[in-house]
């Protein structure tokens, strides 16, 4: 808050007959004092109100005003007390100006600022606060000299004001003197350690001068000293790159000596997102969490994203939905939609899409994310519309150019296709946070560009994700031994994506490789590993699920049950081993969005109760729920008969955990450990 009524002017509007007969002034000035500003603009008005010309007052209420960013009003009432200013007054004439030329400077007239800046100075030619603020102003319009000027003019009157000096170090910043601004804050650290500035600006200094240690060092002493904003975590982030262990390690000191400071453990989880440390993010989060009375729906954000990038999907909407059960965001929408996305579940993704799209009408990435899950569900034309939006909105974000030129080429308007590719080939530079100009190249024929710009992209940007879209950019261009290389990679280094890699249509050219399926099967183990380790909230309660099923024969049961989100009636027979469903019921799931096209895995043989050997469709069921136990990606065989039932076997229902069957009141318990 920019608090500007000094302690010496409310002293003296106590003194003087305030303090008797104007008691609405006075409470106004008390509800000041304890920082209540609503009641302090309620007591200025009440008072205004019956005189309207007190000079005092409207300057006092015009502080309100800008300390609360109302500055039109605020100028209205600094204007008038100008005017009715009189002998009488409390507030010195300069004090009037000078509030005036900060209103002006906080919306950009600067010319006006100047102006009561220096009417400010004629009238208080000693006082230092006017002289740095309006060092301020020459800084915003970037003429440094004059603002120096200013600085050593305050320094004049007091060599030791720090703000002036900091001020003068910020300018040599600005000028590129890196060192310089060092050495005149290292005079001020000397004078005065606990001023958080000084670390504020060196750390950048240093940054500029390639000394990332320092740096980082400075940076994390000033988070210390003064409130952590955003800002300063993604300066941080940025710092630490070249020295991520250092710098997390320097945190862990600075917790070890502040251990009750969630907001520096919150940091350094942040600083191991950013290094995709997800499982040690995920402890630190998890402590600020606990460490809070009630929810808070950055930290569930952070925690939901943790999940996600980890692979575990449920876990993540889960969270997702716990921080919108605190306040509706339409991040915490975009977050959840995109797990859904990412785990197959089309439906759910678009219903959340569309909610953070209601929330936020400009979330031009929701309408890019969504165009992609329409493409998905075979709807184009709603594709074509949601990226189309999407650039309307954000003209930036070149991944949607990319797409809607893929769904043009689909579509046969290579004319329109060759216009995206090249507006995101000739826009789009290595530092491009969602690098796509290497397939845009791909698509246009310039196949030895697009290795060209990959290479580069790597260098700069060695991320799981980055090496994940070279493996993509080989696979499309059917380099299958290039492709598996930076897939290992990229799943090294921590990429989990792996229900997404089962319809990502660029991996298609590797995909029914047994070195592919060797690699998956890996990573889909560790993953089911990871879900078993301390940093999943694991409930090791067993889970029992009661199911009310209808009994047909001694050995065949009808079950309810969900598959994908669609409620269903499997038959459950001892005899069989595996699930199966009927081809009606097989294209009634496609044609509604229950079953996509990747979920077809290919054909296989089955044989049935009676030892009869059968031909039908491999599929991927990607969610079978019975009662409260869940089970993801079970493979299951489509049966090329519209009669025949849809088939639980003995083998599959065991994977939902213990299974006994209570005859005597037709119920099924199933208890997973």
């Amino acid at each position: 808050m920019k608090k500007l009524l000094s302690l010496f002017l409310i002293l003296c509007y106590f003194a003087s007959s305030y303090a008797q007969d104007k008691s609405e002034l006075r409470k106004g000035i008390e509800a000041y004092k304890n920082d209540d500003l609503t009641l302090a603009l309620k007591n200025y008005s009440n008072y205004i109100e019956n005189y309207p010309d007190d000079s005092d007052a409207l300057y006092l209420r015009a502080i309100v005003y800008y300390e609360t960013d109302q500055y039109n009003d605020a100028l209205s009432d600094i204007t008038h007390a100008i005017r009715t200013h009189t002998k009488k007054t409390i507030t010195p004439k300069s004090q009037l100006f000078h509030l005036r030329a900060g209103i002006y400077n906080e919306v950009e007239n600067y010319d006006a600022a100047l102006t009561d800046y220096n009417t400010a100075l004629k009238l208080s030619p000693q006082d230092i606060d006017i002289f740095c603020n309006r060092a301020q102003l020459f800084f915003n319009r970037k003429e440094y000299d004059l603002s120096d000027k200013d600085y050593n003019e305050a320094l004049r009157i007091d060599p030791n004001h720090l703000k002036a000096q900091i001020g003068l170090a910020r300018n040599k910043i600005e000028i590129k003197q890196f060192q310089s601004a060092i050495d005149i804050l290292n005079q001020v650290e000397k004078m005065d350690d606990t001023y958080s500035e000084i670390y504020r600006f060196r750390c950048e200094a240093y940054y500029e001068l390639g000394d990332s240690r320092k740096a980082v060092d400075d940076l994390i002493k000033h988070m210390e000293i003064a409130h952590i904003d955003n800002f300063s975590i993604r300066r941080l982030i940025e710092y630490s790159k070249p020295i991520s262990t250092y710098a997390t390690a320097r945190l862990g000191r600075a917790i070890a000596e502040n251990p009750d400071d969630w907001e520096l453990v919150y940091v350094r989880g942040r600083l191991y997102s950013a290094s995709e440390k997800y499982e040690l993010a995920l402890k630190d989060y998890m402590k600020v969490k606990d460490s809070r009375e009630d929810p808070d729906l950055s930290i569930l954000y952070d925690i939901g994203i943790c999940y996600k990038e980890l692979g575990l999907y449920s876990q993540a909407i889960k969270t997702f939905d716990q921080a919108n059960s605190v306040e509706e965001n339409a991040g915490v929408y975009d977050a959840k939609a995109d797990t859904e996305r990412l785990n197959g579940d089309y439906k759910a993704s678009i219903r959340d899409f569309t909610k953070a799209i209601e929330l936020d009408p400009m979330d031009s990435w929701a309408y890019y994310r969504r165009g992609w899950v329409k493409e998905r569900i075979g709807d184009k034309v709603g594709a074509l519309e949601d990226y189309n939006a999407g650039i309307e909105i954000d003209p930036d974000y070149l991944y949607t150019y990319l797409n809607r030129g893929k769904l043009y080429l689909d579509m046969g308007n290579i004319e329109l296709a060759n216009k995206d590719f090249n507006h995101v080939a000739n826009t789009e530079s290595k530092d491009y946070i969602g690098n796509c100009k290497q397939y845009a190249l791909f698509y246009l024929g310039r196949e030895i560009d697009a290795i060209k710009y990959m290479n580069a992209v790597l260098e700069n940007r060695p991320t799981s994700g980055t090496y994940y879209d070279a493996a993509c950019l080989y696979s499309i261009m059917n380099k299958p031994e290039q492709s598996l290389e930076y897939l290992k990679i990229a799943l090294e280094k921590g990429y989990r994506d792996l229900i997404h890699m089962d319809v990502d249509e660029d991996l298609n050219n590797i995909r029914n490789l047994p070195e592919y399926k060797a690699l998956i099967d890996k990573y889909r183990k560790i993953n089911l590993e990871l879900t078993a380790t301390d940093i999943v909230e694991k409930d090791t309660t067993p889970v029992t699920a009661v199911v009310q099923i209808k009994k047909l024969s001694s050995e065949v049961f009808e079950v309810p049950c969900k598959v994908n989100n669609l409620p269903l009636k499997f038959i459950l027979d001892t005899g069989a081993s595996d699930i199966s469903i009927s081809s009606l019921e097989a294209t009634f799931m496609l044609k509604n969005g229950y079953l996509n096209k990747y979920d077809i895995l290919g054909r296989q043989n089955y044989q049935t109760a009676s030892g009869e050997i059968m031909q039908g469709t491999k599929i991927k069921l990607r969610s079978v729920a019975i009662g409260e136990i869940n089970l993801k990606n079970i493979e299951a065989s489509v049966v090329h008969n519209q009669d025949a039932p849809l088939l639980l076997g003995q083998s599959a229902l065991t994977k939902f955990g213990k299974v006994e069957i209570d005859n005597k009141n037709n119920r099924l318990i199933i208890t997973k450990e």
